[in-house]
This record gives C-alpha cells, sequence and structure tokens, in this order.
C-alpha cells in the first residue's frame, strides 16, 4: 500500500485542482492520499468524488496557520 498524507491543490499553495491532485496521485501509483491545504477545507469535495472516480482513498486534512 502505497500512501501519501500532505498533497496541497490550487486551493491554497499547490498548482492544481484538488480533482488533478487526485487523478496525479492515482496515476502515481498511491491508494491512500491526505488533501492537507494551507486553513482551508474548500478543495475536499471536488477531491472526493476525484478520489471515488480513480480508486484510491483520501483522508481530508488541513494545515493550519
Amino acid at each position: 500500500m502505497r500512501i501519501d498524507l500532505h498533497l496541497h491543490s490550487d486551493a491554497s499553495d499547490g498548482t492544481q485542482a484538488p480533482s488533478e491532485v487526485m487523478v496525479v496521485a492515482a496515476a502515481a501509483g498511491l491508494d491512500v492520499v491526505a488533501l492537507t491545504d494551507h486553513d482551508t477545507t474548500a478543495g475536499w469535495a471536488e477531491a472526493s468524488e476525484a478520489a471515488r472516480r480513480v480508486g484510491i482513498v483520501l483522508v481530508p486534512g488541513a494545515e493550519i496557520s
């Protein structure tokens, strides 16, 4: 099982939309990922839908300043 619990999307300081982050994570062979944008949960819904679609488990998280 491959896990990455520290991913960011363009909801904070990342460069890809939350759904794109999930697609890239699945393509990289990850099984479980956490979307941990800074001070926001705005990407969770989009990421959750995409994670289900590509077959990975999403752990919602956040980095709080």
